[in-house]
């Protein structure tokens, strides 16, 4: 098991090196807090790192604002499908990946991550130097789209090592519970 768990890591590492990942600069800075969104593929690497504005922060934490209105366009669907969808969406058209797409795709990723247990556990930001939600998604053998969230305290954007060594976490926490759900490929 050793073995199959370094290789998936080793694959992990390859997509994250393959996607150049990089923390958004174009987008603005004055004012973002020290919450930043990561959005992975296992084997793509990651796709979005941003930084959380002040409003998309407050709008996490109570879901009105941002992420009301971007339920509002989704009636009944779960805020994981809706950011799943707009990965879909996101990915599907590289030429299209513009500022707007990226702050779009920000909000889905802020939306689902307050359904997540783990954004429910996260400190208040006034107690630490910063929070970081990973959205980690594959394709599984079984036909499965597998999503699953991570959290790190940090003050500054995390290195590729502690993004793969939280990757790698998550996906062995989740082949323990659902080896059937093994990324395509390994």
């Amino acid at each position: 098991m050793d073995k199959i768990r370094e290789a998936m890591r080793k694959r992990i590492e390859a997509g994250l090196e393959k996607s150049g990942w990089q923390v958004t600069e174009d987008q603005p800075h004055i004012d973002t807090v020290r919450c930043w969104f990561y959005s992975m593929n296992l084997v793509s690497g990651v796709r979005l790192i941003g930084a959380a504005s002040q409003e998309l922060y407050r709008s996490a934490l109570t879901g009105k604002g941002i992420i009301a209105e971007a339920n509002g366009k989704h009636p009944g669907v779960h805020p994981a499908d809706q950011y799943l969808g707009a990965v879909s969406s996101f990915d599907s058209s590289p030429d299209q990946q513009t500022l707007e797409a990226r702050g779009n795709l920000l909000g889905y990723l802020a939306g689902y991550a307050r359904t997540t247990k783990t954004w429910q556990i996260a400190p208040p930001l006034n107690e630490v130097p910063g929070i970081h939600f990973i959205a980690i998604e594959w394709e599984a053998k079984n036909g499965f789209r597998v999503l699953r969230p991570a959290m790190a305290i940090a003050a500054e954007p995390l290195p590729p090592a502690k993004i793969v060594e939280l990757a790698s976490m998550q996906l062995a926490m989740h082949l323990d519970r659902c080896p059937q759900e093994a990324p395509i490929g390994t």
